[in-house]
């Protein structure tokens, strides 16, 4: 029996999130991993007529308070708590899926916006695990 996926596929297009949960009461972290294999962007909801991949990133790994109580073990209550992502292992190929679409009073619409990003030299060394407070 296998211990992991053990493919070729896997090896190049499959990288890994840290999920860091921070509790609000006593302020213990919780930490998960996860495999991805493609990030899932979206558009910020301004009037532009571009936005930039590297904003676009920096608000996918951004810290957020969730919306739902979470149970914290450490403190034995459920509370808000913030989340925090951290790309900890980039694939050797990187899918960036861009999220074109948004409902608008119930009909979805194409967000036409361009995007600035580098054709070469795409630099992530500031969203990696080195560059993260952990």
């Amino acid at each position: 029996m296998l211990t992991r996926d053990d493919s070729i596929v896997t090896d190049v297009f499959s990288g890994q999130l840290l999920s860091k949960k921070t509790c609000g009461k006593c302020n213990s972290v919780s930490i998960m991993f996860d495999n991805f294999w493609d990030l899932a962007l979206s558009f910020e909801k301004i009037p532009s007529e571009s936005q930039d991949l590297y904003e676009m990133l920096e608000r996918f790994l951004a810290e957020e308070t969730l919306e739902e109580l979470v149970y914290c073990r450490r403190c034995d209550t459920q509370t808000k708590s913030k989340k925090k992502f951290v790309l900890w292992r980039l694939p050797k190929v990187l899918v960036i899926q861009i999220k074109r679409f948004e409902i608008v009073r119930t009909r979805q619409s194409k967000i036409n916006k361009s995007i600035v990003f580098p054709v070469k030299d795409l630099d992530l060394s500031k969203f990696t695990k080195e560059s993260s407070n952990l």
